[in-house]
């Protein structure tokens, strides 16, 4: 066999049949045979910003899918409160009223990089762990400013690279609006959005 490594049912016995992948069903199938079922489905995913990065895909591979364009919240603040709630269901909510500053931050995102809510919800995941009392649906305290801080720059601006400077100072001042930063802590995201940028 060349150095391949074939797979077969049983590798003691050198006669045992070999798995095999069908093209089609098969309903009597043998142990070693898999065959696609009737409700069997390929599911694949891919960021409309990626795409410009990957190759191209031909119209023959590409006819053979159904596209299902799926777009991010249009209520940030709705989303990660419904996320919150199911991580924690003894959550009592947020107050009547109340801010949600990542919520408005990423509303902010997606005017200039439309984001999905995978990064914003390892953004949440990020700052429950550095803040215990992480309460996103109230005027940041000055630990929950630090870690909204830290979380956009370790989830966020990586999924922001190659903005617009004027973008890039748009959502610095987004960030200050919606943290209520400091003027430390202001210079400080001015810098980072500056850093992604082009």
């Amino acid at each position: 066999m060349n150095g391949e490594r074939v797979l077969t049912l049983n590798i003691e016995d050198k006669d045992s049949p070999q798995y095999v992948i069908l093209p089609e069903s098969k309903p009597s199938a043998e142990p070693y045979e898999f065959a696609p079922g009737p409700h069997w489905r390929l599911i694949a995913t891919i960021n409309s910003i990626d795409k410009a990065a990957l190759y191209q895909m031909s119209y023959a591979l590409s006819r053979r899918f159904g596209w299902v364009y799926v777009d991010v919240p249009r209520d940030t603040a709705g989303f990660i409160e419904s996320f919150i709630r199911k991580s924690d269901p003894t959550w009592a909510g947020p107050a009547a009223g109340a801010p949600c500053p990542l919520g408005a931050f990423w509303a902010a995102i997606n005017k200039v990089r439309v984001l999905g809510p995978a990064p914003i919800i390892d953004a949440i995941k990020a700052v429950q762990a550095m803040d215990d009392g992480a309460d996103f649906f109230a005027v940041p305290t000055p630990s929950m400013r630090e870690a909204l801080l830290d979380a956009v720059d370790m989830v966020l601006l990586p999924m922001l690279d190659g903005i617009v400077v004027q973008d890039a100072d748009f959502l610095a001042q987004a960030a200050v609006d919606a943290f209520g930063l400091d003027a430390d802590s202001s210079d400080r995201i001015k810098r980072r959005m500056e850093s992604v940028a082009v």
